[in-house]
């Protein structure tokens, strides 16, 4: 459930937030020599591999916050299929969990362009790891990118992912989705069934932007059913929203009434 007020950062959030930034730094720069290496020996796949298992660590280092998980995956979800993956976006974090919890369905990001600036490792595997790098000031050539993402990603093997919510929640709360991008998607990548993605509570670690990172945030991540490919693409996409926003709804009736 979430809540416009915040508690007061304690002891305990600021200790962990330090432990964290210490593995989250370390992880960042300490793989990015690796994935260059890996990038010249072997080629893309050697970017994968070691972007697959960074995202798995950066996930486990939030155990040093105290985070629990809960995961849920259709039973109609078949490990090592590929899929267009349609999901919500509440922080940083969501990209991590993503590649932790689904690496046998090697998914790959549309991203704004400043990420694939500067960050250790992140930028290295969003350019040379099969993603989609975007300006999203620059919405035609943006489609484009978009496009080519998917029918790309659909020939290689990978399952293309995209948040249509456009920009992270900073509150919890799902946005509308922005049409465009995703429906190019789910058109392009014409070959992959289309599976619903919910993830909450991400937002609850960035609420204080690091400084501190609270404690004990319990994470839910969800793979729904597959959607049927007999539907339009924009049907596709308003039935995707509707599964994320059902779960989120159940997520937080449940927690409401395990705190009454």
């Amino acid at each position: 459930m979430t809540s416009s007020s915040s508690p007061k950062p304690r002891l305990l959030d600021w200790l962990g937030t330090l432990l964290f930034i210490i593995a989250f730094v370390v992880l960042l720069v300490g793989y990015d020599p690796f994935m260059r290496i890996s990038h010249l020996l072997f080629g893309k796949p050697g970017v994968e591999w070691l972007a697959l298992r960074l995202q798995s660590w950066l996930t486990r280092a939030l155990y040093l916050k105290g985070a629990s998980f809960t995961v849920e995956i259709s039973e109609k979800v078949e490990p090592g299929k590929h899929y267009v993956l349609i999901s919500n976006h509440q922080s940083m974090f969501d990209i991590v969990m993503m590649g932790h919890f689904m690496r046998s369905h090697n998914p790959k990001y549309v991203s704004k362009r400043e990420n694939a600036i500067w960050f250790p490792s992140v930028a290295y595997h969003l350019k040379h790891g099969g993603n989609a790098i975007i300006d999203r000031g620059s919405g035609r050539e943006a489609i484009k990118i978009i496009r080519n993402f998917g029918k790309i990603s659909q020939e290689d093997g990978s399952s293309p992912s995209i948040y249509p919510e456009g920009t992270r929640s900073r509150d919890g709360q799902l946005k509308e989705f922005q049409a465009a991008g995703a429906v190019t998607l789910i058109k392009a990548a014409d070959q992959l069934e289309v599976v619903p993605v919910t993830i909450d509570n991400s937002w609850q670690l960035m609420k204080f932007k690091f400084f501190p990172i609270p404690w004990g945030i319990p994470l839910r991540f969800r793979m729904g059913d597959p959607i049927s490919r007999t539907h339009a693409p924009r049907e596709i996409l308003a039935l995707a929203r509707e599964d994320i926003d059902s779960t989120l709804n159940r997520w937080r009736k449940t927690a409401e009434t395990s705190n009454m």
